[in-house]
């Protein structure tokens, strides 16, 4: 399966969860994999995130509904693979799931990094369909981070003494206290670049310039 390969490194329970989709994309007839599946998928117990929406209040059966109509949507094949296939916003999902792991200082992607960037208007969804979804992408980031400053907290005695770092905290500091201005862009609230033609072409050569060996 594509999103599988390649860099993107998963963690156990992100393999399962795909694993789930997987099989829940033959169950309903359907020759790709979708944000829909992933989405339900994310909310069987395997994925290890119940515990983190009762946290958040969320009601799990909408969500199941909600990602039901949507799989409802997708079309049918007869003859279904035993491996769907991704198809190209499950790429988009898996992409902006790597780039969340990063801001989060993890090694892996978990279903905690899927889940936030299904709910990322935009690469599972669009804008519109996620009106009705209530899950937000900064609510289960920050809630991530406020669980991982707690974490540091109480082991940072611990692990100064193991020798061992408490934790990325510097990654967690940056998400509370600045403003993610690539999101901004991807979500069209970025300000026009006004009266600086020279400067944005000076900073694209300087981008697309290629380094010599």
């Amino acid at each position: 399966m594509p999103v599988l390969t390649g860099d993107i490194q998963l963690e156990e329970s992100a393999k399962r969860t795909i694993r789930i989709a997987q099989a829940l994309a033959r169950e309903n007839m359907n020759a790709v994999l979708t944000p829909a599946h992933l989405l339900k998928a994310l909310l069987h117990k395997e994925s290890g995130l119940q515990g983190l929406l009762k946290q958040l209040d969320q009601d799990v059966y909408y969500l199941e509904e909600w990602a039901d109509v949507r799989i409802e949507s997708v079309p049918k094949s007869p003859n279904p693979k035993d491996s769907p296939s991704a198809d190209a916003q499950v790429e988009e999902v898996m992409s902006e799931a790597d780039n969340i792991r990063l801001k989060l200082g993890r090694d892996a992607i978990g279903p905690v990094d899927l889940l936030a960037a299904i709910s990322t208007p935009g690469v599972g969804f669009n804008y519109d369909q996620l009106k009705s979804f209530p899950l937000k992408r900064e609510q289960l980031m920050q809630r991530v981070t406020e669980s991982e400053e707690i974490k540091n907290v109480l082991g940072g005695q611990g692990a100064a003494a193991n020798g061992k770092a408490a934790g990325p905290k510097g990654t967690h500091s940056l998400l509370k206290y600045c403003i993610d201005k690539t999101l901004r862009a991807k979500e069209g609230k970025s300000d026009t670049v006004v009266g600086r033609d020279k400067e944005v072409r000076m900073m694209a050569e300087i981008l697309c310039r290629r380094s010599k060996p």
